[in-house]
């Protein structure tokens, strides 16, 4: 069962005020614990110092004594600081021996270094310049090796015809003298026949009409030779204009194709950054990019990804200056965005936190190295403020300075006069500077990894525009190409349409010639009776046999015309220019035998360069044993200078006496002492003074404690009377508003009712309903002498209500708890099942009643009933919506 007093007070949040009085009175028992445990403690720190100021009393008279000891001390320091600068002076001299020694081999074994890097640079260049040659000839080799075997086969073809149209010849020749034979004895045979008949007349006209015709068709003939011939020039020199203007387009596919290859390497070392900077550094990026709205401003990086250097030699002394870390880091503008960076990247990069809304600075000459000398800040393009004012703090770009020789770097690293110069550098990363007066340099690490480039944008750019002109020009030689094969293409087809013409001429003409031939044998055999049908007959098939024959050399010439301009072409493009075919076979032994000689010099000087390191090894030794000797003898002596200020700020003269006779003394005094503090357990004034003060101090924080905790308390004892008072004056209104409100809505169907609020005999609260329904009445007062008076009864126990009755009790119990509980939305489910009729039309206009004259909040019934009274009430603010029916299986 639900208690009725904890869902009210949970419901009006009278259970969390309570519990926030209950935490309140906790606290201020705890405090006030607190102070009583306080104030022990502090009578206890007040007895400590009463007891320390009676044993400072008595060792004040020990002072004489101790100022002494102090003098002494004084003395004692400076003589010891004396005798170890006498001890480094002659260490600092041994060292400058050492370090001119040093710097004579290093010079040598610089000169050597510069005349490897010579040598090797040049035979890297020869094996460059060998393989491209070798690797175009192979190309151009592949090319002519395929072009010879299509020329041997086109030759092979042009052969076969050629025999073919010799045989053809041959046979020709053959059958017109067989021809010329047949008609001379044809004639011969007619000539022996002398008769003529009336009707050759005819056969005579046609005869002259045929033979008209053939001449006509024969000068049709030769006017279709001299065209056909001319055509044949006019291809001739358009295969030639042709063959130039591919010989010319593969002359400058060539020269794109270098400066595309030498395009690409520009391009590659541009774009190279994450193969660089490493795959830390990629992944970073990629995260930033990934998450941008988690920085409020977004990181810049790696620093180094973002400067040029302008002159390439540079890079080395550069990215050795600036360092390693300081190129690789990331830059944020504040401490969340380094925390986010961190956070993302695994805590792997370097990270540098600047302002990002700081202008560029403007750094004065007198903050700077002199204009006459180059510093790093002249040698980088840096685009971002950013990434250069972090440089300027981080890495000092302004004062470190480039040189170019030994001299120059003597002259300006160990020079005092020079202002505002932190280092020097020489191009191979070596570096000199002055250390408190000493001359300190230090050669370049090996190995290391160039990260810094020169900016190749202006020759990247230059190489395309080359690359831009080449390709126009190659277009434009590949237009006129296509056009002259287009026009090319025109002619041998007019030619070929010539030709074809010329053919059927040729085939009328013989068939002309033959009709006139027979015209001519009827003729004769009419003029005599001479039967020459057998040779008639002969003629026609020799005539034919040539007729055919001519054609078929016809189709060979063509042919082999066709054939020849193929073997043409190939020969053309398989010709080697003298310029440029011979370049590998001239004398590729001896340039080889020179790359040998030249990687044999390389060999020599690097053998000779590691003799020479090993000296440099040796003196560099050597030269940091005596450094480190001096720098511990530099630190050792800044300890004890340190030390000697601390007791005298001003340096004491030197006396007679040494350090070891001041220590004696010092001794002494120090036995006489020690008897002294045996009697204040081995300690002097000095640490009874401090912890007297430390005593002191420490009572004075116990009062201040102590009294802050009692303000404190004096504010929770007034804000829990305040609350408690707050809290009594609340839990009796709401109980007063609920109670009311709970009548008012049971009389709206003629009930009565209140909620009872008591307390049980173990001091916990309870809450019953009190209800009495309208048409329960009871008899009172009933006595014989007259009738009885009926009142209501009052019902306690809601169980003994009906349904309806117990429902439409609740309800109004809810409504009026939801009154005290002051939220936007009410929302009521199903109330209505278990009451009648007459309880539910009640109960439905009671609610919407209530939500008419709340009307800034906002009731949500449901229902499975009908709901007649809201359909009645026919307000504006009420909105009956009713869903559709449920769909079941099998209904």
């Amino acid at each position: 069962a639900v208690d009725l007093y904890d869902l009210f007070a949970d419901a009006t949040l009278l259970r969390t005020w309570q519990n926030h009085l209950m935490a309140i009175s906790e606290c201020r028992d705890l405090l006030e614990l607190r102070l009583s445990r306080k104030g022990e403690s502090t009578a206890e720190c007040k007895e400590q110092v009463d007891v320390w100021e009676r044993r400072f009393e008595s060792m004040a008279g020990l002072q004489a004594l101790y100022d002494q000891l102090s003098h002494l001390k004084n003395q004692y320091a400076w003589t010891y600081i004396s005798e170890m600068e006498s001890e480094l002076d002659g260490m600092k001299g041994e060292l400058d021996v050492l370090e001119t020694q040093l710097k004579m081999q290093r010079e040598k074994l610089l000169r050597i270094d510069e005349k490897v890097d010579e040598i090797q640079e040049a035979a890297e260049l020869k094996e460059r310049e060998l393989e491209h040659e070798r690797q175009s000839w192979e190309d151009k080799r592949s090319r002519i090796r395929e072009i010879g075997r299509q020329l041997r086969r086109l030759q092979a073809d042009r052969r076969r015809e050629e025999n073919a149209y010799r045989n053809l010849q041959i046979a020709i020749e053959n059958g017109e003298k067989h021809l010329h034979q047949l008609r001379n004895d044809l004639l011969e045979e007619r000539r022996k026949h002398t008769e003529n008949f009336e009707a050759a007349g005819d056969f005579e006209s046609k005869l002259e009409s045929a033979s008209e015709l053939l001449t006509r068709e024969s000068y049709r003939l030769e006017e279709i030779t001299r065209s056909e011939a001319e055509v044949a020039r006019k291809v001739e020199q358009l295969q030639a204009l042709q063959d130039v203007a591919r010989n010319s387009i593969i002359g400058l596919e060539d020269i794109l194709k270098q400066n595309h290859m030498q395009l690409s390497e520009l391009r590659r070392t541009r774009n190279d950054d994450l193969a660089r900077w490493g795959p830390q550094i990629a992944d970073t990026l990629s995260f930033i990019r990934a998450r941008p709205g988690q920085f409020r401003v977004p990181p810049i990086g790696p620093v180094g990804a973002l400067i040029r250097v302008k002159d390439e030699g540079w890079c080395k002394a550069i990215q050795l200056a600036v360092g390693m870390g300081n190129l690789r880091a990331f830059i944020v503008n504040d401490e969340n965005d380094e925390r986010s960076l961190r956070t993302i990247s695994g805590n792997r990069v370097s990270i540098i936190r600047a302002n990002m809304l700081l202008p560029r600075y403007k750094i004065p000459a007198k903050q700077r190295a002199p204009s006459r000398l180059v510093a790093i800040l002249d040698q980088l393009d840096i685009e971002n403020d950013t990434v250069f004012n972090a440089l300027v703090d981080h890495a000092e770009i302004e004062r470190h300075v480039l040189v170019k020789n030994l001299e120059e770097l003597e002259q300006t690293a160990y020079n005092p006069s020079v202002q505002n110069v932190s280092c020097c550098w020489l191009p191979d990363g070596s570096r000199a500077y002055l250390r408190h007066g000493s001359r300190v340099f230090r050669a370049p690490p090996k190995n290391i990894t160039y990260l810094l480039r020169r900016d190749t944008s202006a020759t990247i750019s230059a190489k395309e525009g080359e690359v831009r002109e080449i390709e126009e020009q190659l277009t434009h030689q590949q237009t006129q190409y296509a056009n002259g094969q287009v026009n090319l293409q025109r002619c041998k087809d007019q030619r070929s349409n010539i030709s074809c013409t010329a053919n059927e001429v040729r085939r009328n003409i013989t068939k002309l010639k033959l009709e006139v031939e027979q015209l001519r044998i009827h003729v004769e055999s009419f003029a005599g009776g001479f039967d020459s049908s057998e040779w008639e007959q002969l003629i026609a098939v020799a005539e034919t046999e040539l007729s055919l024959s001519k054609e078929e050399l016809d189709a060979k010439r063509r042919n082999m015309i066709r054939l020849a301009e193929q073997v043409s072409e190939m020969e053309d493009n398989g010709r080697v220019n003298p310029e440029e075919g011979y370049g590998m076979s001239d004398h590729p032994q001896s340039r080889i035998e020179e790359i040998n000689a030249l990687w044999g010099s390389v060999r020599e000087q690097t053998a000779r360069r590691n003799k020479f390191e090993s000296k440099v090894k040796s003196l560099e030794s050597r030269v940091r044993a005596r450094k480190t000797a001096l720098r511990v003898a530099e630190e050792e002596l800044e300890i004890h200078m340190a030390e000697a200020t601390k007791l005298c700020e001003e340096r004491v003269g030197r006396d007679q006496r040494t350090s070891v006779e001041l220590s004696d003394e010092i001794e002494a005094i120090n036995r006489r002492l020690k008897s002294e503090r045996a009697r204040h357990d081995g300690m002097n004034i000095e640490a009874i003074e401090a912890e007297l003060l430390k005593m002191r101090a420490k009572y004075a924080e116990s009062q201040h404690n102590l009294r802050k905790l009692q303000e404190y308390q004096k504010l929770i004892v007034a804000g829990f009377r305040s609350r408690e008072k707050s809290y009594t004056e609340a839990v009796r209104e709401i109980k007063r508003s609920a109670n009311m409100l709970f009548g008012r809505y049971l009389a709206a169907r003629g009930h009565a009712g209140e909620l009872v609020f008591s307390t049980s005999e173990r001091g916990r609260e309870q809450l019953e309903i009190h209800v009495r329904i309208g048409d329960h009445r009871v008899a009172v007062g009933r006595d014989s002498s007259g009738p009885s008076n009926l009142v209501q009864h009052t019902t306690v126990d809601m169980r003994s209500l009906s349904g309806g009755e117990r429902s439409f009790a609740t309800l109004c119990f809810m409504l009026a708890l939801g009154e005290q509980m002051d939220i936007p939305f009410r929302i009521m489910d199903e109330f209505d099942v278990f009451m009648d009729e007459a309880n539910r039309s009640s109960a439905i206009r009671t609610m919407v009643s209530v939500a008419t004259e709340i009307s800034h909040r906002q009731f949500i019934f449901i229902t499975p009933l009908d709901v007649p009274p809201l359909k009645q009430a026919g307000s504006p603010s009420v909105r009956i919506q009713r869903l559709e029916d449920p769909e079941r299986r099998g209904a």
